[in-house]
């Protein structure tokens, strides 16, 4: 099962709103999961996954994180964007 389209597009947008949000902070973990939660409506189960997924099972390199909001927002699939959908692919059967 995956996140409806407009689900997924709205997470995406959570996520990208949260990463501009960091300004020169580096992006954690703490501050995706409360955004993915309070935000993006995902259950406790489904924002801990997205954030393992990114964090810690993803190649992203921390710079590729905090400029996650530019890859979101942008047109290319970037490896941010391409990490983040797969995550909620990965994530969506919880």
């Amino acid at each position: 099962m995956r996140f409806p389209i407009g689900r997924s597009a709205a997470i995406l947008a959570v996520a990208g709103l949260l990463l501009s949000a960091c300004g020169d902070e580096p992006a954690n973990e703490e501050s995706l999961f409360s955004a993915m939660t309070e935000q993006a409506d995902l259950t406790t189960e489904e924002a801990n996954c997205v954030v393992d997924e990114i964090f810690t099972n993803s190649d992203l390199t921390e710079a590729e994180i905090n400029n996650g909001s530019k890859d979101i927002n942008g047109a290319t699939s970037t490896a941010f964007r391409i990490a983040f959908e797969a995550a909620l692919e990965t994530c969506a059967d919880l």
